[in-house]
């Protein structure tokens, strides 16, 4: 309707019927993965990235990554996905699509900035550190590293430019890289403030008004917008902090008192080189997976309980069985152990699984105290993996068989062993370790070792840079890890 008065329009109005919402057009987001829990995802949508929306999913919502369909189980924290929903109030996902990851970082290191070079946009460090395994590892001379696009260096909250980074010649920077077509660049880097040292604990509270965390002891610490945060091997946003998460973390004390963190790993020690350790049992296996169930996860020397857990396997994982065969085995040949007679999924298959064709849980899998001593109840194989953030198994060790999956009065000792490479054995298959120490869960600190630490490596799977290696390719004053029980060493970790 139209209304003039004096030749001139003075109110319009339209009618018109309510569009009602067409039910069968789905509402599609973008957004990055916050957190993964029981209740379901946790997303930071593009919309409006400061507010943490959970999202339910069930098991008919397909989930796809690189054009295949897949669990929850691969989804990480940072990962940026796309979902559909059926309006725009619904917080249930109908479908899924993973549409890239955080960060993959290689390395964190620390060292003097000896020099800029704004041109080719690279800078060179000096007295350079990387994170090892378990602690900070000297390198060798001066390393000159390419800052990639986009690459952020901070001062505390402030953004600078590589110019203004020639202010800072022979300050101390922590940095983290990324490998970009086969060579290293750094994606982030923020410059040390005061004295060195570091912690793990729980993170009681964050108050994101003055980017404050509040720890399990009551100490208070400072991030900002330049602190490196990691997990599961991805470089995150410090958003990503929660509250009541246990966090390995390096801080900074300035001179007049006041402490930062520049650097944050929301899973442990080892979070900084992507290496996880899992002790558990083999469960069930596919064509390129397995699962382990009752899993530890080791955690600043700390096993830490896991729900079951689904690692991938590759043509470059390394298998070393200590059950059947006594060595190496294939990837083809652990596989084959999804069809009978089970060797390596169900060892004692043939006495406990007469006239049976699949490995069923039933009360001869799971009830030890009732029919432990049944000659149905089932052996599995105890074993340890080494995987990287994304859940590929970069080395697995079958250690034995027993009855004891369900046995939960077993106690475990392992030894947790740093130190050097001092003498090397080929012949022999030894190795000894120098300036050793070995982690005391009682002080939960490391305690030094006087003497020279004889190893045999015969049975040991030797790991580097994620590959498994020989003896022949250890060399004197190597900075290793070791992981041993007290009757094998399992896992030998190279810096």
């Amino acid at each position: 309707m139209v209304r003039i008065f004096n030749g001139k329009v003075h109110e319009v109005r339209i009618y018109s019927d309510a569009i009602e919402e067409d039910s069968d057009r789905q509402i599609i987001r973008t957004a990055r993965v916050r957190e993964i829990s029981p209740e379901g995802i946790t997303l930071l949508t593009d919309d409006n990235p400061q507010v943490p929306v959970l999202y339910t999913i069930d098991r008919n919502t397909p989930i796809i990554k690189d054009k295949q369909s897949v669990s929850t189980s691969v989804l990480r924290q940072g990962d940026r996905v796309r979902i559909e929903v059926n309006s725009a109030s619904d917080r249930h996902i109908t479908r899924m699509e993973v549409q890239g990851l955080g960060v993959q970082i290689e390395k964190v290191y620390k060292g003097d900035i000896q020099d800029v070079i704004p041109e080719t946009g690279e800078i060179v460090l000096s007295n350079v550190y990387t994170y090892g395994y378990y602690d900070w590892v000297k390198k060798d001379g001066n390393i000159k590293f390419k800052l990639s696009d986009g690459a952020g260096i901070y001062n505390g909250d402030t953004k600078l430019s590589i110019d203004r980074l020639r202010d800072y010649i022979s300050k101390t920077i922590y940095t983290v890289s990324k490998k970009n077509y086969g060579s290293e660049e750094l994606v982030k880097a923020i410059l040390k403030d005061g004295a060195e040292s570091t912690l793990y604990k729980n993170i009681y509270g964050v108050k994101w008004t003055t980017k404050q965390l509040t720890l399990s002891d009551g100490r208070l610490l400072k991030f900002s917008d330049g602190s490196i945060v990691i997990r599961d091997g991805r470089l995150l946003d410090s958003m990503y902090i929660d509250d009541y998460t246990r966090a390995f973390m390096v801080q900074n004390r300035s001179v007049l008192g006041a402490g930062s963190v520049p650097l944050i790993s929301l899973d442990s020690f080892n979070g900084f080189n992507n290496y996880n350790i899992t002790r558990g049992y083999l469960h069930n296996m596919g064509e390129d997976y397995y699962t382990v169930e009752n899993p530890f996860r080791l955690k600043n020397n700390d096993w830490v309980e896991s729900e079951e857990l689904t690692f991938l396997l590759s043509s470059e994982t390394f298998i070393y069985d200590n059950v059947v065969e006594k060595g190496p085995i294939s990837v083809e040949e652990f596989a084959e152990s999804r069809y009978k007679p089970y060797t390596y999924t169900w060892p004692n298959y043939k006495t406990a699984g007469k006239k049976m064709d699949f490995h069923e849980d039933d009360e001869y899998h799971y009830d030890y105290e009732r029919r432990r001593n049944d000659s149905k109840f089932h052996q599995h194989i105890l074993m340890y993996a080494v995987t990287d953030g994304e859940g590929n198994t970069i080395a697995a060790y079958l250690m034995k068989k027993d009855k004891n999956c369900y046995n939960f009065d077993v106690v475990y000792k392992e030894r947790y062993t740093a130190g050097q490479i001092n003498e090397i054995d080929k012949g022999n298959n030894k190795v000894t370790l120098k300036n050793a120490r070995d982690f005391s869960p009682i002080y939960n600190e490391w305690i030094s070792i006087k003497a020279v630490v004889p190893l045999e490596t015969e049975k040991m799977v030797i790991l580097k840079e994620g590959q498994a290696i020989t003896i022949d390719e250890l060399q004197p004053d190597d900075y290793v890890y070791v992981l041993s029980d007290n009757d094998y060493t399992i896992f030998m970790l190279v810096e």
